[in-house]
C-alpha cells in the first residue's frame, strides 16, 4: 500500500472507524519561512503529520492550533513521529516563525488532512 493507503488504515484501526484523505502535502522550511493564519474559519477535521526531521524547539517552526484566539497545542517535530489530532470547528493552525537558530537546517513534515 502506500503511504496515505497505510494511515487511512492506521486511522481506522485507532479509531474504529473509516477515515478517507482530502488532502496531503509535503512540506519544508527553512530560516525566515513561516505559514500564516487563515482568516476563513475551519471546519472539523481529522489532520495527520509525520515529522521528518529532528528539530529543536529554540529552531521556531512548531505547529501552533489556535481557537478563539488563544493557543490550545503545539505540536513539536521529532524525526519519525507521528501526531493525529482532531481539530474542532473554528480551530486554526500555523507554522510559527523559523528562526535564525535553524541555521541551514530544515523542517520537513507530511501533512494528511481527513
Amino acid at each position: 500500500k502506500d503511504l496515505i493507503g497505510v494511515v487511512e488504515l492506521f486511522v481506522e484501526i485507532v479509531l474504529g472507524r473509516k477515515f478517507k484523505a482530502k488532502n496531503s502535502r509535503i512540506l519544508e522550511f527553512k530560516h525566515g519561512d513561516y505559514s500564516l493564519l487563515s482568516d476563513y474559519p475551519s471546519k472539523q477535521k481529522l489532520l495527520a503529520f509525520f515529522h521528518l526531521t529532528d528539530w529543536q524547539e529554540n529552531f521556531g517552526g512548531f505547529i501552533s492550533i489556535v481557537q478563539d484566539n488563544k493557543e490550545v497545542l503545539r505540536l513539536k517535530h521529532k524525526a519519525n513521529s507521528f501526531s493525529l489530532i482532531a481539530l474542532p470547528a473554528g480551530a486554526k493552525y500555523f507554522v510559527k516563525y523559523i528562526n535564525v537558530y535553524a541555521g541551514k537546517k530544515k523542517l520537513k513534515f507530511v501533512e494528511i488532512e481527513f
